[in-house]
């Protein structure tokens, strides 16, 4: 057999993968009509060490998204106070975390940012959560776009 029957294989792989990725933050700005009877929330999360092998779920109205690294959310709702509920599955829950929920007032026509991050500290010499196990902060839109920039969109599952 010839070199090309070996890598057919390969690049059969690599382009079905290719094909199989979500847009980028910025392909979803440009492409996302905006709503002006709708606030857009944006949720994501960056890659750390500590607990990147687990997934929280975000509950915001009657939409249900698995949060994973390096992957953002999208939620466009009505305007008024939003319950946010952020709940792990047993077996992806990292040491120390609980299932917590959050209220965020969203006007409609605005865009908010939030940025999810596990939160170890160290306390007798090991790795230890606050009481949550993670923080989920509303930023200022100029840095959460530097951020996100190259993120992929996660869907969710209504």
């Amino acid at each position: 057999m010839n070199r090309f029957t070996y890598l057919l294989p390969v690049l059969v792989v690599l382009m079905l993968g290719a094909c199989a990725t979500t847009p980028t933050f910025n392909e979803i700005e440009i492409s996302t009509p905006k709503q002006p009877e709708k606030a857009s929330i944006y949720v994501y999360r960056p890659f750390a060490m500590y607990g990147f092998s687990t997934s929280p779920y975000l509950h915001i109205d009657n939409d249900k998204c698995l949060l994973q690294e390096n992957r953002f959310l999208l939620f466009q709702v009505k305007p008024g106070v939003k319950k946010i509920e952020t709940k792990w599955g047993f077996f992806s829950r990292p040491m120390g975390t609980k299932d917590t929920s959050q209220s965020l007032t969203v006007d409609a026509g605005k865009t908010y940012y939030l940025k999810f991050s596990l939160m170890p500290y160290r306390s007798a010499g090991s790795p230890v959560l606050n009481s949550e196990g993670f923080e989920l902060k509303v930023l200022e839109e100029n840095q959460a776009r530097i951020e996100l920039a190259d993120f992929h969109l996660n869907k969710c599952k209504s």
